[in-house]
């Protein structure tokens, strides 16, 4: 959707649709590329030559790019901030990368800047609220990063590409205090979020499929990679061996360790309760099973061999409140988290004193549509 807007005063009025979010505008290629900056983008945001350390004057030698309440950042000084990101990023030089790589990075720079910007804002409002951090969460942070960034290079590496971006560990754990900082103003607005009796009962009653329950079968099983396996596993039962004392014979560990053999509780057509799918094959042969019964033959899947016990029949029914209240409270604390989220970062853009340079893909008053409605009656 592209957003039009002519209201000198950057307003978007009340019957406007909801703005998106300027990555809905990226291709999919874009947008994955996009993701994959995005925790380097964080570490590179405070560098020594970061976009918005310029000050609150522009630079006489490069034009202005964007100007954020104080901070000015130049065309320059963004582009020598963006290749070092590239460059951290990738691990290698720009000049490395063939021309449409290095083409589609330089269509992700104002996206990256826009983060920049949200970022920028949060942490100046955490600031402003006099909120702090504690040490041991900034550290586990600086640790959390140093595995990730271990994942793709040796520590003798990852001490190179510190030392040549010019971050020394004080440097690292004062940015990573930032970080934390606006994770700690998130975190103060969803202390305020709370589900009350009559949110849960209007989800309830306004949602009544989701409460309607299928007849469902709860069953154990030992799994084994052949039928030669299963079959002799059938003869001991027979001779009298318990179902139990044949589980540490299954190859699936997880089930017979942690489960004592049982899986998701399942419906007719093998789905779970947990969004999941049994194979249907081990699905109808428990769906043909009693209660106790153990199946008289191994039953293949892709898996393997099942030898299955069924455990329980479950009626269809509907779930009672009672029941749903746990799902229902979770969902809906996500949900006004969610809603408390992108109202606070509205009211943050709307507010702030932003201007963007002619020519940029975005200007200052769909740059602001993006992330505001009209707040002037607040």
């Amino acid at each position: 959707m592209n957003t039009e807007n002519n209201n000198s005063e950057s307003e978007v009025s009340e019957n406007s649709e909801t703005p998106k979010h300027p990555s809905n505008f990226l291709n999919s290629r874009i947008v994955l590329i996009c993701s994959l900056l995005t925790t380097v983008v964080l570490l590179t945001l405070l560098l020594t030559h970061s976009p918005l350390s310029a000050g609150s004057t522009s630079n006489e030698e490069s034009a202005w790019l964007v100007i954020v309440n104080d901070h000015v950042v130049t065309e320059d000084a963004f582009m020598e901030w963006f290749h070092k990101t590239l460059a951290v990023t990738f691990g290698a030089n720009l000049a490395d990368m063939d021309e449409d790589m290095y083409n589609t990075m330089l269509e992700i720079r104002y996206e990256v800047l826009l983060q920049y910007i949200e970022f920028l804002l949060l942490y100046n409002n955490a600031v402003e609220l006099g909120l702090a951090v504690q040490e041991d969460e900034v550290r586990e942070r600086i640790d959390d990063f140093k595995m990730f960034m271990l994942q793709h290079m040796d520590s003798d590496e990852l001490n190179i590409m510190l030392e040549e971006v010019g971050l020394t560990e004080d440097e690292l754990y004062n940015f990573f205090a930032e970080v934390t900082l606006v994770s700690v103003l998130y975190e103060s607005i969803r202390r305020g979020i709370e589900v009350s009796e009559d949110d849960i009962q209007s989800f309830y009653d306004g949602n009544p499929e989701l409460w309607d329950m299928l007849a469902q079968r709860q069953a154990r099983h030992i799994l084994v990679a052949t039928q030669e396996e299963a079959d002799e596993i059938l003869e001991l039962l027979a001779e009298g061996e318990s179902f139990d004392s044949l589980l540490y014979r299954s190859i699936d560990v997880f089930t017979t360790e942690q489960m004592d053999g049982y899986i998701d509780t399942f419906d007719s057509d093998g789905f779970t309760i947990g969004s999941g799918r049994i194979d249907p094959v081990f699905a109808n042969a428990a769906f043909d099973m009693d209660i106790g019964e153990i199946s008289m033959e191994p039953v293949a899947t892709q898996f393997g061999y099942h030898i299955i016990y069924l455990a329980n029949i479950l009626p269809a029914r509907i779930m009672p409140l009672d029941e749903a209240r746990d799902s229902i409270v979770i969902y809906l604390t996500q949900h006004l988290e969610h809603l408390a989220m992108d109202d606070f970062n509205y009211r943050l853009f709307y507010y702030a004193n932003l201007q963007t340079a002619e020519g940029l893909p975005f200007r200052d008053d769909i740059f602001r549509s993006w992330y505001t409605r009209d707040l002037s009656g607040d």
